[in-house]
């Protein structure tokens, strides 16, 4: 099971298997700001080109994830849109039911990620010998780990 930790330190310093980071469309809109240009800057420009190639604005119900691979103490980082700034009361209004929505989204992402992979890239011991001797399994070599890591996909 996922742990959900809330914390008011710094994005850029949290360590954790999925950052999730709740943005308004502000944030996103023309120039990035505030926690958002943080984190772009760390990942060397790439989380705003992801947003640009995805579309994300930051409106609600929007979610962007991708992986940090290794530039944040974080494993991957998650936006999650909350809409126009000028909501922000009516999120209030409404018991903060949309910011609850973006983070159950958020930990729905960081409990199923572990267990989609752990099958295939966790692998422990070596490969079960085969019927004529040979190894069964295919054994990988920390290159294409390493290439899994960086594009965010298990490897087989």
């Amino acid at each position: 099971m996922a742990q959900v930790e809330l914390t008011a330190a710094a994005a850029i310093e949290v360590e954790a298997g999925l950052l999730a980071v709740p943005v308004f469309e502000e944030d996103m809109s023309g120039s990035l700001r505030g926690v958002v240009l943080d984190l772009d800057r760390k990942l060397e420009r790439h989380l705003s080109a992801a947003a640009k190639e995805e579309r994300f604005r930051g409106k609600p119900d929007e979610a962007l994830q991708l992986h940090t691979v290794g530039r944040l103490p974080a494993a991957r980082v998650m936006l999650l849109g909350l809409g126009p700034r000028a909501g922000a009361d009516a999120i209030a209004r409404a018991g903060f039911e949309p910011l609850r929505m973006a983070a159950g989204k958020a930990a729905r992402a960081a409990a199923s990620w572990p267990s989609r992979c752990r099958a295939s890239s966790r692998r422990r011991g070596p490969p079960a010998p085969s019927r004529r001797g040979r190894s069964s399994a295919r054994t990988r070599s920390s290159a294409t780990r390493a290439r899994s890591r960086r594009s965010g996909r298990c490897a087989p």
